[in-house]
C-alpha cells in the first residue's frame, strides 16, 4: 500500500464460485467502494487470470425456465477503469458458458471491451473487438466485429436466433463460420432492440444437413419432390446486412447434390414477412417428376445448357406459413425466349434446305 494506491505483485482470491488471480497497480482503490457518481473511478492496470470466471455472480445474473415470469436485469460496471491482460480459462456469462478468453481489455464504469478478444464458443472460435456498454441500469448495447470460426449452428442459434419465428436451431445442423460488424442494444429484460439491430457480413456453413423447415416443407408440396424435406449440403454461404428491422440476403446459395437453391431477397425481424426470389436448380432427369405441376413445353424452356432444370420461383408469407409460388413472370420470359429460338432455328434449317437445294441444281 501507498496511500490511497495498491501494488500487486499476484495476488490469488476467491470470490463465489470463481477465482482470481491480480498483479498490477491500482490507484485511489478506495473509490472501489463507491458507486461511479460519488466518486472518481479507481485506476488499474496490470494482468487478470482465472481458471474459472463466473460472470453472472458479478452480474447477478439468474437463467431461468421458459415459462417463468421475467425480471427487470439491473445492469452496472464497478467504479473501475483502467487497462489490462485478461486470461480466463472458463467463462460463465449470461447463462452461456466460453473457454480459452483472452486479450487486452479496457474499461470505464460506463463501458469493458476489447480490440484483440478471443475465446471459445459454441464449438468454435471467436475473434475480433467488442465493447459492453451500460447505458443505463436498464438499457445496454453491445457491439462486435470480428470473425466467428465453426460454431455449431444448432447451439449458436438457440442463443440468438435471426430466423424468425422459426427457431433455425431445430432445424439446422452444421459448423458455421462468418465475418460480421453487429451491433445491439438490449432492454432490461435483456430483450434485443431488433429495429435498432445492425449486422453486415457473409457466412458459411459446412458439414450443414437441414431439415424439416417450414419453407423446405413447402417447396417439396409445391414441386412434389419429397428430397427437399431433408437435405445434407455440400456447401452453403450468403451475403446479408440487417437494419432498421430487415435482413437482406445476397449470393445466397446452397448445394446438396444434384440441387441448389440461389436466393435474394428479404426477411421483416418484426412481423417475419418474408419476399424473396429463388432459383431452384434440379437435375435435368428429374423433369418427368415436375410433370403434374409444370408444363413439359415449359420444362424444357427452363433447361440450361448443362441439362439442368433452374426453376424461377417466389417465397412469400412468414417463415411459420411461407407460400413458395413459381415465378410465373420470369418464366414466362424464359419461355418466350426458348420458342423465339426455337422457330429461328426452325427457320434456318427451312433456309438452309432451300439454299442446299438450290447448289444441286
Amino acid at each position: 500500500f501507498n496511500g490511497d494506491d495498491l501494488h500487486a505483485e499476484g495476488v490469488t482470491f476467491f470470490f463465489g464460485e470463481s477465482d482470481y488471480f491480480v498483479a498490477g497497480n491500482i490507484r485511489d482503490y478506495k473509490s472501489l467502494m463507491y458507486e461511479p457518481d460519488e466518486a472518481l473511478p479507481a485506476y488499474f492496470t496490470g494482468r487478470f487470470r482465472s481458471d474459472f470466471f463466473n460472470a453472472d455472480e458479478f452480474l447477478d445474473f439468474e437463467e431461468h425456465p421458459e415459462d417463468y415470469e421475467p425480471e427487470p436485469f439491473e445492469a452496472f460496471l464497478p467504479n473501475l477503469a483502467g487497462q489490462f491482460e485478461v486470461e480466463i480459462s472458463r467463462l460463465q456469462f449470461f447463462g452461456m458458458e466460453a473457454t480459452d478468453a483472452r486479450g487486452s481489455l479496457e474499461m470505464t464504469p460506463q463501458y469493458i471491451g476489447s480490440d484483440n478478444a478471443e475465446l471459445a464458443l459454441f464449438g468454435g472460435t471467436m475473434d475480433g473487438n467488442f465493447r459492453w456498454d451500460v447505458l443505463a441500469v436498464d438499457h445496454t448495447a453491445f457491439t462486435f466485429a470480428g470473425n466467428l470460426d465453426k460454431m455449431r449452428v444448432e447451439a449458436l442459434f438457440s442463443q440468438m436466433d435471426f430466423g424468425g419465428r422459426v427457431n433455425m436451431a431445430e432445424h439446422v445442423r452444421a459448423d458455421f463460420s462468418a465475418t460480421t460488424d453487429f451491433y445491439v442494444e438490449f432492454d432490461e429484460y435483456l430483450e434485443m432492440d431488433m429495429e435498432g439491430l445492425f449486422a453486415s457480413g457473409d457466412f458459411g456453413m459446412e458439414d450443414a444437413r437441414v431439415a424439416g423447415h417450414p419453407v423446405q416443407i413447402a417447396l417439396a408440396g409445391l414441386l412434389g419432390i419429397e428430397d427437399l424435406r431433408d437435405l445434407s449440403l455440400d456447401s452453403w454461404t450468403a451475403i446479408y446486412h440487417v437494419e432498421d428491422g430487415i435482413m437482406q440476403l445476397d449470393d445466397f446459395n446452397l448445394t446438396s447434390r444434384q440441387i441448389g437453391l440461389n436466393m435474394s431477397g428479404t426477411q421483416n425481424l418484426i412481423d417475419d414477412q418474408l419476399d424473396y426470389r429463388a432459383e431452384i436448380v434440379l437435375p435435368g432427369a428429374w423433369a418427368g417428376r415436375l410433370s403434374s405441376t409444370i408444363p413439359e413445353e415449359v420444362v424444357e424452356a427452363l433447361k440450361r445448357e448443362d441439362g439442368n432444370l433452374v426453376l424461377p420461383a417466389t417465397i412469400h408469407g412468414t417463415s411459420e406459413n411461407p407460400r413458395p409460388g413459381l415465378d410465373n413472370e420470369r418464366i414466362r420470359k424464359l419461355v418466350e425466349t426458348y420458342l423465339q429460338d426455337r422457330a429461328r432455328d426452325a427457320g434456318r434449317e427451312v433456309l438452309d434446305g432451300v439454299l442446299d437445294r438450290l447448289r444441286r441444281n
